[in-house]
């Protein structure tokens, strides 16, 4: 899949732009007080770990929807009433993964550290934002 590819090669090169931008900006203490090991692991393992998430992700998920929809084609035009029957729990996971991809839509996973810090497992570094 080029455009993966193409798609996951392009983020792992604005992801470094904007890293290497942000570290021209802090403060000379701030690298002083990081190690320089780390800084360029960042820089390079941890931003190509994200290239081959994002790559394989979108390969595995245009494929798995080619299969999905070629089987539900030739199911129907084998056995139109059995593959209703057989392919009625998709619109029920469908429904349900759009109702909690929208419950899941708030920045940063506000929700989920709210829930996280009311039963005392997470600590917030930074000051709370509005």
């Amino acid at each position: 899949m080029l455009l993966a590819q193409r798609v996951s090669v392009a983020l792992e090169a604005d992801l470094r732009g904007r890293l290497f931008a942000r570290l021209q900006s802090v403060e000379l203490s701030f690298l002083d007080a990081h190690d320089t090991a780390s800084l360029t692991s960042i820089a390079t393992v941890d931003l190509r770990q994200v290239r081959l998430l994002v790559g394989n992700s979108m390969t595995m998920a245009i494929q798995s929807v080619l299969t999905i929809a070629a089987v539900a084609i030739v199911m129907f035009v084998y056995e139109p009433a059995l593959a209703a029957i057989a392919l009625a729990p998709f619109a029920l996971l469908a429904a349900l993964s759009a109702r909690y991809a929208v419950g899941c839509a708030t920045p940063t996973g506000r929700r989920a550290a709210r829930s996280q810090r009311s039963a005392g497992r997470y600590r917030r570094t930074s000051p709370e934002r509005p």
